[in-house]
């Protein structure tokens, strides 16, 4: 009797580790379940973050980059009369610098500010064809804060103008003759045209990495550009390329009333109106 039960008491100590360790594996076995659910979830997470910070970041470019469109865009279309449209317009504007014949290949850069007028040639650099440099002090600056579009210091954009490579005629004739103008001045006088410009509108931020001197190339060309430059060193950026056709429509014979009675003639004749309009 005394030898069964010792026989008894064996069989059940050697169950009851048994026991244990079957015990063991399966919490082992959940808690290695338990982690790779925790990565598992993580990486998601971490997936689900990045893409969030992608839109986000995407987003912000695309606003940095169309609002220069949009600003250029409503100088351009809104009151001939405005200061902005003249200025813009004017012998040292940033588009009537490129009606003189000597910068038909210069290239117009300036950098974007929502908060300032930038209307004219004293915000831009100027590069002349394969000349150089003729002005500076258009270009973006990451140390500047007056360089970014907004006073959070997040997102610059820098702005490239250049009469466009394409030609303005297609199948249809007179199309670079201004409406509105006689195609014949006389006295050796040319009709006015139109403008075909090539725009770009790149933004950065500079935050996501060292930006250099990228900032001080062209925005254009076969060397290295702005773009390609950034491009290099892995930052984030977007640029919008769009074309703006400016034409002026002067000539119009706006007519004065004859008086009656005794007074000026010059006030009494139709005058050559000075204003002017763009599409």
């Amino acid at each position: 009797m005394k030898q069964n039960t010792i026989n008894q008491q064996n069989i059940s100590l050697s169950s009851y580790h048994h026991q244990q360790g079957a015990t063991l594996i399966v919490v082992l076995l959940m808690l290695i379940l338990i982690m790779l659910i925790g990565v598992m979830a993580m990486r998601r997470s971490t997936t689900d973050l990045q893409l969030a910070t992608s839109d986000q970041v995407n987003t912000l470019l695309l606003q940095g980059a169309d609002g220069a469109n949009v600003k250029l865009e409503q100088m351009l279309n809104g009151d001939p009369t405005a200061r902005n449209y003249i200025d813009a317009t004017a012998d040292n504007g940033i588009f009537g610098h490129f009606f003189k014949a000597e910068a038909a290949q210069d290239e117009l850069v300036f950098c974007y500010n929502p908060r300032q007028t930038q209307s004219m040639t004293n915000v831009a650099t100027i590069y002349r064809g394969d000349a150089g440099t003729l002005k500076t002090g258009g270009n973006c600056d990451p140390e500047n804060t007056n360089s970014y579009i907004s006073a959070r210091n997040t997102v610059l954009t820098q702005v490239g103008l250049k009469l466009s490579d394409t030609a303005t005629t297609a199948t249809e004739s007179f199309t670079t003759v201004a409406e509105g103008r006689d195609v014949n001045l006389g006295d050796g006088i040319a009709a006015p045209s139109k403008y075909l410009f090539d725009m770009r509108s790149l933004s950065v931020i500079p935050s996501y990495g060292d930006t250099g001197t990228c900032f001080d190339n062209r925005m254009t060309g076969s060397g290295t550009t702005v773009n390609s430059c950034l491009g290099n060193r892995n930052i984030p950026k977007k640029q919008l390329y769009s074309q703006v056709a400016v034409e002026y429509t002067s000539g119009k014979i706006n007519c004065v009333s004859y008086g009656v009675g005794t007074g000026d003639y010059a006030s009494k004749k139709c005058a050559l109106s000075t204003s002017t309009t763009s599409n």
